[in-house]
């Protein structure tokens, strides 16, 4: 019975608009006709305002992304007749949903299989299983949208690119006019190289749960990405993927979610970085990362070493928050105070080993611990 057939479709129409999520949109059109019809009164403008209210789609590097995808997905840019100018606004709302909803189910489904990974390579101890497997903090789950987001973004406008290669590099008709103000570098995709490491381990988890194999551009030529690479290269393109669906078979094994509130400000959530102004900033531990390999690799070329970044990637330690990292060792306490914790705790200073020495041999763990996924 569906509970909403009584309503004016006026209220249901305010009841969409209301909320910041976009698999509870897309899942209630589908089974209840009034909401569908509310929908379809004006999707783009419902669509646009779960955007407004959503705690990460709401901020401007994501609103930007999403501009691009809404450009490359009206009808004057993806038809073959240009001439016409119309814009069905209620076609792109319900395409826009559906992107949407779909990036939100592989958001929650990367997190949490990346999250199974890293708690099974530190659990070692069991307080550190029980801090790997603790709830996603607000940036975590930010990095992991921004980076699909950034992955969608990059493959629409490389199909788009593929499809009117003759129009954009001569020899057809002039592209749609509506393409130049899709803010995407088509080479480096204007991310900045620590940042990219974020997108590299959203696409691996992608590819791990049995999405389209990603792709590399090299020339303008899309080529196969040789996953087995052991070095960490900082000048990597962003990888392409020609489809985003999830088999229902993987798909039903993960729970779906809206994304948590913006932390208020404070001294615990601005020394872990947990807040809006960090989201430009790559993750505290990827500086960390280059500095402990470097230092192993002077270790000689029969001990162990952190080169192969795909076992990293695999449980995604450099997208991880500040305090998770800390609280399963794989961050050193070289905090100048005392600090207050997520938690509800105190950390005091600890000089002893303000260079991260002791976790040498805990980010070698994980990376040992990773080696049969590689």
């Amino acid at each position: 019975m569906d509970l909403f057939r009584r309503l004016p479709v006026e209220l249901m129409f305010q009841i969409l608009e209301n909320t910041d999520d976009y698999v509870g949109v897309e899942s209630l059109i589908s089974v209840s006709r009034p909401a569908r019809a509310a929908f379809y009164m004006d999707s783009y403008a419902i669509v646009d305002a779960i955007a407004t209210s959503n705690p990460i789609a709401m901020q401007p590097d994501v609103k930007r992304l999403v501009h691009n995808i809404v450009i490359l997905h009206t009808p004057a840019v993806t038809e073959e007749d240009e001439a016409s100018q119309r814009f069905n606004w209620q076609q792109i709302g319900s395409r826009v949903l559906h992107i949407a909803a779909q990036i939100q189910r592989l958001a929650c489904a990367c997190l949490s299989k990346l999250r199974r990974e890293f708690a099974s390579a530190v659990g070692l101890e069991p307080l550190h299983a029980q801090r790997a497997n603790e709830p996603f903090s607000w940036i975590e789950e930010y990095r992991m949208y921004w980076a699909l987001w950034h992955l969608r973004s990059f493959s629409d406008y490389t199909k788009y690119v593929e499809k009117h290669r003759s129009s954009l590099y001569g020899g057809g008709d002039p592209p749609p006019k509506l393409i130049q103000d899709v803010d995407i570098d088509p080479t480096s995709h204007g991310v900045h190289v620590f940042l990219k490491e974020i997108i590299w381990t959203a696409a691996v988890a992608l590819e791990d749960l049995q999405t389209c194999p990603m792709t590399r551009s090299s020339g303008g030529v899309l080529k196969p990405e040789h996953r087995n690479t052991l070095s960490w290269d900082m000048d990597t393109d962003v990888p392409f993927f020609r489809s985003f669906e999830l088999p229902r078979s993987v798909e039903t094994q993960y729970s779906t979610w809206s994304p948590p509130p913006i932390p208020t400000a404070s001294v615990m959530a601005s020394h872990w970085r947990l807040r809006p102004k960090h989201c430009k900033d790559p993750s505290p531990q990827t500086n960390l990362f280059r500095s402990l390999r470097f230092r192993v690799s002077r270790r000689g070329p029969n001990r162990r070493g952190m080169d192969d970044i795909l076992r990293y990637r695999r449980c995604g330690v450099l997208l991880w928050s500040k305090w998770r990292m800390f609280s399963t060792g794989l961050h050193p306490n070289n905090f100048r105070e005392r600090v207050p914790t997520p938690d509800g705790g105190f950390i005091d200073q600890d000089p002893a080993d303000p260079l991260g020495s002791s976790c040498v041999d805990k980010w070698l763990e994980v990376g040992d611990a990773k080696q049969w996924l590689a």
